[in-house]
């Protein structure tokens, strides 16, 4: 029976900035097998690594959900507003954090560092679409509650991401399975971190990586090899996909 895949990128498939040539081997053998697979992503689509935007992927759920491609096709993309984006680079700077604001494949830039030389004035340059926002710390009491009111907010260990109201990696993901007109149990999602949660429990098989965090691992009916060591190779192996 066909299966449609979706899987996120880092600790996932990537790790320490490299993927296994096994991962390259399992989705070129899965989609050859009339199987179809997805990236879903936290990253923008403007910051995701080249190789995998050659068509090695059937499509693309970036932003946490906020954007969804399909091939060339677009079928949703959600943008921050300019002056928006303007405002949390002038808090996060005066706070001096480490920030990324990530914008779209299509922008002339791909995103916008707390280290590029006049960050506000470069988020306003036309020709830049912002879908998300990823930020080093922990954000205060304030700006979880007013952040939160607006966007899309995950905090991690370590950092905090946010993009549109509503978007979450399933939501990107079912809109793919309406498109396909495919339903959930045939839908496997395989991931490591706390923003993978919606999708893993929208999808029929949630599959984890072996270095998942615990509240990924206590969802998933599969736990595949660490990630470093083909993790999709050996999901598709065990579930006939290849």
């Amino acid at each position: 029976m066909r299966k449609i895949v979706f899987t996120d990128i880092d600790d996932t498939i990537y790790f320490d900035f490299k993927m296994n040539k096994r991962n390259v081997e399992a989705i070129e053998k899965a989609r050859n097998n009339g199987h179809l697979v997805f990236i879903n992503t936290g990253r923008s689509s403007g910051i995701i690594q080249e190789d995998l935007m050659n068509g090695l992927f059937d499509g693309i759920v970036a932003s946490i959900g906020a954007e969804v491609y399909i091939g060339d096709k677009t079928l949703k993309k959600d943008i921050i507003p300019s002056s928006e984006v303007r405002k949390f680079t002038e808090e996060f700077l005066h706070e001096n954090r480490t920030f990324n604001m990530e914008a779209t494949k299509d922008s002339i830039l791909r995103s916008v560092k707390n280290t590029d030389e006049n960050a506000p004035l470069l988020t306003e340059m036309r020709g830049i679409e912002f879908a998300k926002l990823y930020v080093e710390g922990k954000p205060s009491e304030g700006q979880v509650r007013r952040i939160s009111e607006a966007y899309q907010l995950y905090i991690h260990p370590w950092y905090f991401e946010f993009t549109t109201k509503g978007c979450t990696k399933a939501t990107g993901m079912e809109e793919v399975l309406s498109y396909f007109g495919m339903d959930k149990k045939d839908c496997i999602a395989i991931g490591d971190s706390i923003n993978d949660v919606e999708m893993l429990k929208a999808s029929g098989i949630p599959v984890c990586v072996e270095n998942a965090v615990t509240a990924v691992k206590d969802i998933c009916v599969y736990q595949t090899c660490h990630a470093r060591d083909g993790a999709l190779f050996d999901c598709f192996s065990h579930f006939g996909l290849i």
